[in-house]
């Protein structure tokens, strides 16, 4: 199991049918960022993902999850 927060922050995304979100929260759960783009306007999941945690990134980010409506596919 991983250790818990420190004292920063962390950043997750949730990709769904419509809309790819994320957002960085404290250790309070407090949202200090949130962006979103359209699943469909994003031909490339993965990239979209990476742009968006970019986005919120700062130097107090600690962790990072990813969830999924299912299973993945690799192709």
């Amino acid at each position: 199991m991983p250790a818990p927060l420190s004292t920063g922050s962390a950043i997750g995304v949730a990709i769904g049918g419509t809309t790819i979100r994320a957002a960085r929260v404290d250790l309070a759960g407090r949202l200090s960022g949130l962006l979103k783009v359209r699943t469909a306007a994003a031909s490339d999941a993965a990239s979209a993902v990476i742009a968006l945690c970019r986005a919120l990134q700062s130097a107090d980010v600690e962790a990072g999850g990813i969830g999924v409506p299912g299973r993945l596919d690799r192709d």
